[in-house]
């Protein structure tokens, strides 16, 4: 990556950081002597964008990542998990390889509930990529439990609300801060899930308290853009409905994991929708949902003779069609290969 300088500047609307006096920093040396996000607003504007995806080594983050890369758009996905993390990483790179497309993707740790990792995982992004159009916050966890909240551990309790709370504001706030001052602005998307509507979620109390969270965020970020007078970025959310991850079917019973054949879709499905909505949303405070309520309905009522037996069978184990091509983890869903 060549040299440039960036600018920090402080007190004002462009803020990057705060209680720094401007400076002037070396990309390849000093970028690590900040203890805040960067950022460059005099970066050249390119036809080519930059996504970012947490939670991107498995599951739906996964099949985000390869649509992006599939439209040619540099990719970088972050998780937590370093052995998930190099697999997703290596299986991304035999999908660009396989399509012969002309794109780049790269993967860094990311420890969505520690600040000092978001930033570090900043730093690795803008080393590698020239600004970040866009950061999908999907990094979410149940614990891979489905009990009630008084049979659950504290720890296990942290865990959830860490992630897909702490997680998702800590994340916002280092993409406002580097957004703001690029040229072109960028957008960050952030995941509804169960519970989102105020709907009770038994088994995942926690979980579903930290979805309902999202909406409001979302207002309220936009809100505060716009009292700020900064106009160039926008906070959105997708809402990809029921998907075959190992954070729906952890834990789960035979009933839910059959009854998962009228409602669910596999990841991949689920990213082929949402990704051009993603890359074409403009403006603010836009809603994808995948899966509407008229659309479950329809599922649902349809689902005995054109859903039946779809990924698993009345037992609810996983159907496999091809055992060449097909593996799945214990609780059904899809393994990277």
């Amino acid at each position: 990556m060549n040299v440039f300088e960036m600018e920090i500047r402080c007190g004002k609307k462009n803020d990057l950081c705060f209680g720094l006096n401007s400076v002037t920093l070396s990309a390849k040396n000093d970028l690590k002597m900040l203890k805040c996000v960067k950022g460059n607003r005099n970066r050249n504007v390119v036809s080519m964008k930059v996504v970012v995806i947490t939670g991107g080594s498995k599951g739906l983050g996964y099949a985000l990542a390869k649509q992006s890369l599939k439209f040619g758009h540099t990719t970088i996905i972050g998780a937590r998990n370093t052995i998930d993390l190099e697999t997703a990483e290596n299986a991304l790179k035999r999908f660009i390889e396989s399509e012969e497309l002309k794109v780049k993707v790269y993967a860094n740790q990311l420890d969505v509930s520690d600040s000092q990792s978001i930033e570090q995982f900043t730093d690795f992004v803008l080393s590698n990529t020239p600004q970040i159009d866009i950061w999908v916050n999907n990094a979410g966890s149940n614990s891979n439990v489905r009990r009630p909240l008084f049979n659950q551990t504290a720890e296990q309790i942290t865990q959830v609300v860490d992630t897909n709370l702490k997680g998702t504001l800590l994340c916002c706030r280092n993409a406002i801060c580097v957004m703001k001052v690029q040229e072109n602005g960028g957008h960050i998307f952030n995941t509804d899930g169960a519970g989102v509507f105020g709907t009770p979620t038994p088994g995942y109390a926690a979980y579903g308290a930290t979805k309902r969270a999202i909406p409001q965020l979302m207002s309220s970020l936009n809100a505060e853009l716009k009292k700020e007078g900064i106009d160039n970025v926008g906070v959105h959310t997708i809402s990809p409905g029921l998907v075959l991850t190992e954070l729906l079917l952890a834990d789960s019973t035979r009933e839910i994991r059959v009854f998962m054949n009228f409602l669910a879709e596999e990841p991949d499905s689920v990213a082929e929708w949402l990704m051009p909505k993603i890359l074409e949303t403009k403006g603010k405070g836009k809603y994808h949902k995948y899966l509407k309520i008229p659309q479950a309905f329809v599922k649902i009522g349809t689902g005995l003779v054109f859903r039946w037996n779809r990924y698993f069978d009345v037992k609810g184990k996983r159907i496999v069609k091809n055992p060449d091509l097909d593996q799945f983890t214990d609780s059904g869903t899809r393994k990277i290969l």
